[in-house]
């Protein structure tokens, strides 16, 4: 067996570990209550032990919503810098969504966190906060594309950084507002509610320039 497949031997069984854990704790935190899903009943359930919890998850409220300690892939870094748009707006809030989306659960456990958020909406700014603490690096990610970028190539890279930290604190208020929305929403899809925000936020920025 080659290295390739040996990796995404492995990348799947940590993806089935993870899913595992979570639907265990979001099931705990449903069925008895977010004070009574401790690490070790959740683990008890997912038939893991405690070491390989905080292998995967940094504290149970991260397990219950299903965010991932790892953080953001490089890869999907790479993904968005080869595929970035004349509209820098657009293609930070597209940063910013992918680490939300990066770091966790599946698509087809949507319904599940929804639950969850709707039984304990306390929990809507661990996403953000998970966000926020990676945002140093972020930050550089979105300086280096300014440097490029029409109407900021001649600035400073001091006065790019902070052009940087700007447009990603303006887009994750964008997602604040999509998060609060979403357990109410029908859709179903967090982007749609994420997306909408973040056209408002370009209105809003419009009419105030």
């Amino acid at each position: 067996m080659n290295d390739f497949a040996e990796q995404g031997i492995r990348e799947r069984k940590r993806a089935a570990t993870f899913r595992t854990i979570f639907e265990a704790a979001a099931e705990l935190a449903l069925e008895l209550g977010l004070e009574h899903a401790t690490v070790d009943a959740i683990s008890d359930r997912a038939n893991v032990s405690s070491r390989t919890f905080f292998n995967y998850f940094a504290s149970k409220e991260d397990a219950v919503l299903g965010i991932d300690s790892s953080g953001i892939g490089e890869e999907v870094i790479e993904l968005l810098t080869g595929h970035r748009t004349d509209d820098v707006l657009h293609d930070v809030a597209s940063l910013v969504y992918s680490v939300i989306a990066e770091t966790s659960a599946g698509i087809d456990k949507v319904d599940l966190r929804k639950r969850v958020l709707e039984r304990y909406p306390q929990l809507l700014t661990r996403q953000i906060l998970r966000v926020a603490s990676m945002e140093d690096r972020l930050g550089l990610v979105v300086a280096d594309w300014l440097a490029s970028t029409p109407g900021f190539a001649e600035d400073s890279a001091e006065e790019r950084q902070e052009a940087a930290q700007i447009l990603l604190s303006v887009c994750l208020a964008a997602m604040r507002v999509a998060m609060k929305k979403w357990p109410r929403d029908t859709s179903g899809d967090p982007r749609e509610n994420y997306t909408r925000a973040v056209d408002l936020l370009r209105t809003v920025m419009e009419r105030v320039s």
